[in-house]
């Protein structure tokens, strides 16, 4: 066991170390999914499932066989200025300045860019500009279950497990426009990215579509049963002072994939990704007296995550159209008249997204001295980054950044584009989450009731994670926990 201690700290120093970077200009998140939570799974509760038969010996010479616990919990992220740089312009911040004005000269992006204006009035007064500031946060509570059942046939000493948690996500771009100024119809910055109709920007010559994908506004949530986690087990290893078990675990997709219809928007579960896996749970007894104990605790949760539908915004790799993924298109031969098209609208696609290999591990002291527990430990979290394939393809020619002068009383041309937009121009790995890996410091106390025929127990438990990059949800959680065996 300490062997397994020593190479967890190394393998977690080695990845950091490996994984460490900073990342911009992305279009898509996908957080740790919820239910892949070791601490908030076993803390107190191994002290049902992991006795012996011996120990947990019943006046008939039997024992309890089957474990069941629910544990309602509420978790939140914070240092949403990093997650602000993640989906910023590259500029090293989670904000950039939009549009001309007066006594500011260091503006990133013109604001014709989003509102178009073909006389493009240098007048500041007819203009709309403004500062744009990202601080995304996410919030997410609801209650997880997990039964656990020892086994003696098809074959003696195994067992079945499964775990599935109810789950509201509430996922908060935190987005605001500050110093702004709307333009001669009343329209500001703000109203654009959060799908508004424009006002005046339904005649020539700045006709424009409202945006309908990726759009940037108010708080959203979602709410349902998270993958349903089941795994089939060997107990190698079983006796009063140690214990090493084995499983094979599958993951049945059951929460929600991206749609591409808000920025930032919530997920509950993995993604909707199918996966396979592998555990390893295992103890030792590091000392007992007669009515106190100590253990050390290891357990390990591999899956391979299948790839899958989603529908993701893909960017523009250009540098020269900062924040270019909601910039204006132009449809070449488009019948004089027609309105320019928000980028998100064409260019928010379905996807394959292969998440690959995560890994959830922990390592914890474990206390027991009469009738309380508790448990001190590290979480290791390691994810794959993410790999995307266009399902459906992308025909060149066709669509266009349009310039700035362009007035829409005209046919849209190739020589009305600034950028004609080409498969080669798709970034497809700016709207693919990168690999992970955060450390998690946890705890957790709890009261057991030898009642007899179905002991009992309650706790609470906390944990911090820690998240290296800006891509990472840094944040606490909270849980409080019943289990019982009968």
């Amino acid at each position: 066991m300490k062997r397994i201690l020593k190479s967890l700290v190394i393998v977690s120093l080695a990845f950091s170390s490996l994984y460490s970077a900073t990342h911009s200009k992305k279009t898509f998140l996908q957080p740790r999914a919820v239910g892949f939570n070791l601490p908030m799974e076993l803390t107190t509760w191994h002290d049902h499932i992991f006795y012996t038969p011996t120990t947990l010996s019943k006046e008939d010479g039997g024992m309890w066989k089957s474990h069941f616990q629910i544990t309602p919990f509420y978790q939140a992220s914070v240092k949403s200025n990093d997650v602000g740089k993640y989906f910023g312009i590259g500029n090293g911040k989670n904000n950039f300045k939009i549009g001309e004005r007066p006594g500011v000269e260091d503006v990133e992006v013109i604001n014709q860019a989003f509102i178009h204006n073909q006389a493009r009035n240098w007048n500041y007064a007819v203009n709309p500009y403004g500062d744009f500031y990202l601080d995304p946060k996410q919030e997410a509570f609801g209650v997880r279950l997990d039964f656990f059942q020892f086994l003696e046939h098809p074959f003696k000493k195994t067992f079945f497990k499964a775990s599935v948690p109810f789950v509201r996500v509430e996922n908060d771009p935190h987005f605001k426009i500050i110093n702004y100024h709307a333009d001669a119809f009343g329209n500001n910055l703000a109203n654009y990215f959060a799908g508004k109709t424009l006002i005046g920007s339904t005649a020539n010559p700045n006709k424009q579509d409202a945006l309908t994908h990726a759009k940037i506004g108010e708080r959203k949530s979602k709410a349902g049963f998270a993958d349903v986690d089941l795994a089939f087990g060997y107990r190698v290893v079983e006796d009063p002072h140690k214990h090493f078990y084995v499983n094979l675990g599958i993951t049945l997709p059951s929460g929600n994939r991206a749609r591409g219809g808000s920025f930032f928007e919530p997920i509950y579960g993995n993604g909707h990704h199918f996966a396979l896996g592998f555990g390893i749970d295992a103890s030792v007894e590091l000392w007992k007296k007669e009515k106190h104990s100590g253990r050390l605790l290891f357990a390990l949760n591999h899956r391979y995550l299948f790839a899958g539908s989603q529908t993701r915004l893909i960017p523009i790799d250009s540098q020269q159209l900062p924040f270019g993924r909601y910039y204006l298109l132009g449809k070449v031969g488009a019948v004089a008249g027609s309105s320019l098209i928000p980028a998100p609208n064409v260019l928010t696609q379905d996807v394959s997204v292969r998440p690959g290999n995560q890994i959830d591990s922990m390592v914890a002291l474990s206390f027991k001295s009469r009738k309380f527990l508790i448990d001190l430990g590290y979480n290791l979290f390691l994810k794959e980054g993410e790999a995307l394939k266009l399902k459906k393809g992308w025909t060149d020619g066709i669509y266009g950044v349009a310039d700035l002068g362009f007035t829409t009383a005209n046919v849209f041309a190739v020589g009305n584009a600034i950028k004609m937009i080409n498969s080669t121009d798709l970034n497809l790995n700016d709207a693919a989450t990168p690999s992970m890996l955060t450390h998690k410091a946890f705890g957790s106390i709890g009261y057991k009731f030898h009642n007899g025929r179905y002991p009992s127990s309650f706790s609470i438990g906390a944990s911090y994670e820690f998240a290296p990059d800006d891509h990472e949800l840094e944040g606490y959680a909270f849980w409080g926990k019943f289990g019982m065996s009968f």
